[in-house]
């Protein structure tokens, strides 16, 4: 395989909005107690994690795993923040001290299909939400401004992202690079392994190629110079902040400085390995329906990068695949591998008529793998586990005993963290552990989504010797960065 490289120049943080420090502090019954109050009096710090959702909207989103979002998961919007970080080849040695976020600020990123919105509304909302004054955002603007429809991504007016910064600059030197990169390179080989072997039985009469070019790892490093990498994603979202366009964003200018040598250096590098006309394939409700404005603006940033070097990038759907003539070379951007339209895509690589960077054995593998300490509950387990979870235990020595026995499975299999991420196929569960209300919500989770995966996944989360913090504690947090194949 091709050796990957991480591109020295630094990426942003992806960080939960609060602490989750307050929720793992005290013991199990506390903990369940300390939900509760949260579900019937959400402080303004966590309303605000919610905007633009009004009141009815968010007593759902808190009766489920809503509820756990802003402080056990890394998303992107308003239930989270990004940093930026640096990287710095010439210090031989990181100084991995805990930083603390000293401000934050508000960006309104207006969707594609609220062109009717005036420029002047636009700049109204933008100059509000950078100071957070959402009262005045709601009564000055007309309803159909944050208009919600029906959609995947992107169901309201705007996106609302939360830049901040921190005290001190969070940079890492040559030591932590150096480790990545091996456990980059160890973490693709698995995919590799995965990918090749589905490639051997669906199409044995190609030859396996990985075909990786670029993509993004989503690292935890810790205050020891430990380093987990919980995906790597081919390619996910991270030139996008480059066509973000908005006056009052002081904070994001930070990091688009470090987007926008991210986007010179991948262009550069993909010049040598790109023919002069190139497509890239996205998901059919990004074209169709204008949906995921990131994914639009990565590909707008693609496509103005990638000119600067004579390469001209078609963008085409899934179900247009067959529009695309023999022989071109096709970036894939962020597919849906349980979509009826991929089929399309494995047809015509299977026939030899594209060359598809990644391999998409290789991509569709890559959404499966982790970095992380992974165990699974077997398939003869399962309901008794489940039913566990679901209890309503009717008192309190009952709901101990269920409490006990399912920390008794947890470390049975190895599960010690008191944060975890279960993978039901469709989407990851944010759990805490000791917490018999945060499990109830994974069968209902389960039951949703008609989950097809037999065995439950669960992936212990690093909530130790975390770096970035808050003034309540630790913030949950992962540092981006992309890597390139060797020009």
């Amino acid at each position: 395989m091709n050796e990957m490289l991480i591109v020295p120049i630094g990426g942003r943080i992806k960080a939960a909005a609060l602490s989750f420090t307050p929720f793992i502090s005290k013991d199990s019954i506390e903990i369940d107690e300390y939900l509760k109050e949260i579900r019937n009096n959400p402080t303004p710090d966590f309303l605000k994690c919610f905007f633009p959702s009004q009141k009815k909207r968010i007593k759902h989103l808190l009766s489920n795993i809503g509820l756990f979002r802003p402080f056990i998961k890394t998303d992107q919007g308003m239930g989270g923040n990004f940093i930026p970080f640096y990287v710095d080849q010439h210090l031989e040695q990181s100084t991995l001290l805990p930083v603390s976020i000293c401000q934050e600020e508000g960006i309104a990123i207006p969707e594609l299909y609220v062109s009717h919105v005036t420029q002047d509304k636009v700049r109204l909302i933008q100059k509000n939400i950078s100071n957070f004054s959402f009262k005045t955002i709601i009564d000055e603007l007309e309803d159909d401004t944050l208009l919600v429809r029906r959609a995947t991504k992107g169901r309201t007016g705007f996106l609302f992202i939360r830049p901040a910064i921190t005290e001190n600059k969070v940079v890492f030197g040559a030591d932590i690079l150096l480790q990545l990169n091996a456990k980059l390179n160890e973490l693709l080989r698995k995919i590799f392994e995965v990918a090749e072997a589905e490639h051997a039985a669906s199409a044995p009469h190609l030859p396996f190629k990985e075909n990786v070019l670029y993509g993004q790892v989503d690292a935890y490093i810790l205050q020891n110079g430990e380093i987990f990498i919980e995906k790597i994603h081919l390619p996910d979202v991270g030139l996008f902040l480059n066509s973000v366009s908005d006056p009052y964003g002081e904070i994001l200018k930070n990091v688009q400085m470090i987007t926008e040598r991210l986007q010179k250096t991948l262009c550069f590098n993909l010049a040598s390995y790109l023919d002069k006309e190139i497509y890239l394939l996205t998901r059919d409700e990004v074209l169709r329906n204008h949906e995921d404005i990131l994914e639009i603006k990565e590909i707008e940033n693609l496509c103005i990068g990638l000119s600067t070097f004579g390469i001209k990038a078609h963008v085409i759907s899934l179900s247009e695949i067959e529009c695309i003539p023999n022989g071109k070379q096709v970036i894939l951007l962020n597919l849906d591998y349980q979509a009826s339209s991929i089929e399309n895509l494995f047809k015509r690589y299977k026939n030899n008529e594209l060359s598809c960077y990644p391999n998409p054995f290789v991509q569709k593998a890559s959404h499966k793998i982790t970095g992380l300490f992974e165990t699974t509950i077997p398939c003869k387990y399962r309901e008794n586990f489940l039913s566990l979870a679901r209890s309503l235990p009717k008192n309190s020595q009952a709901e101990r005993d269920v409490r006990e026995r399912l920390l008794g499975i947890l470390s049975r299999y190895g599960v010690n963290s008191d944060i975890a991420h279960v993978d039901i196929g469709s989407e990851l569960v944010p759990v805490l552990t000791k917490s018999l209300y945060s499990w109830r919500q994974l069968p209902r989770r389960l039951d949703r989504y008609e989950s097809t995966e037999k065995e439950i996944r669960i992936r212990t989360i690093p909530d130790r010797g975390l770096l970035l913090k808050d003034k309540y504690g630790s913030r949950l947090h992962v540092y981006r960065f992309m890597f390139t194949i060797k020009p």
